[in-house]
């Protein structure tokens, strides 16, 4: 049934989901990663599938306990027949950047076992129908939401205490992001932002 799972899921039509989606063996060894878990967590299926969920993910609830581990919650409860709860974790990029996501649980049955764990992550807290199509193959989704900030007169520090960062974090994302929208303060960034219709 895994190795199934893992072609339906990594290269068939029809087989995607708008969300991020990644399965689990009773293992904890992830057996199907898609396109967009590849966004969310920034690992590619190649670097993600045969990895343990735990080490890759690492996600932690949000009192900032380790969730994320051998034997979880989650899994557990798919051991007793028992579906886990939509769960909201903290989690980090494959570039060390805080990602928080709504986590759905599906757990596949395979005669009287629990089969594969189908994760469904949703970001929280992300509006991307704000930043339209044309922006994204220029700005990363973390500058995307710096530049949202911007608009909305955020200052570094309101910036870095939101994302959870540095105010030094910051200034670099808004230098990135001056220099890919080849402008020179914040002001015009905005302002070609709302010109060309990057936020709405």
């Amino acid at each position: 049934m895994g190795s199934d799972l893992r072609s339906r899921l990594n290269g068939s039509p029809g087989a995607d989901s708008a969300e991020a989606l990644f399965a689990v063996d009773a293992d904890q060894h992830i057996i199907a990663w898609n396109s967009e878990a590849a966004r969310v967590f920034g690992y590619e299926a190649s670097a993600a599938l045969g990895a343990l969920c735990y080490r890759l993910v690492g996600a932690r609830d949000p009192s900032g306990r380790r969730f994320c581990r051998l034997g979880c919650d989650v899994i557990r409860a798919a051991r007793e027949g028992d579906v886990s709860p939509t769960l909201h974790l903290d989690a980090q990029t494959r570039d060390g950047l805080p990602v928080t996501v709504e986590v759905s649980t599906i757990i596949l049955a395979s005669g009287d076992c629990p089969g594969p764990v189908i994760h469904l992550c949703r970001e929280v807290g992300v509006a991307p129908e704000t930043v339209l199509t044309a922006a994204t193959p220029l700005l990363t989704r973390r500058e995307q939401q710096v530049l949202r900030a911007l608009c909305r007169g955020a200052s570094t520090e309101a910036m870095a205490t939101e994302m959870h960062v540095s105010d030094t974090t910051i200034r670099n994302h808004i230098q990135h992001l001056l220099a890919k929208l080849a402008t020179h303060s914040r002001a015009e960034a905005v302002a070609l932002a709302y010109r060309d219709g990057l936020v709405t």
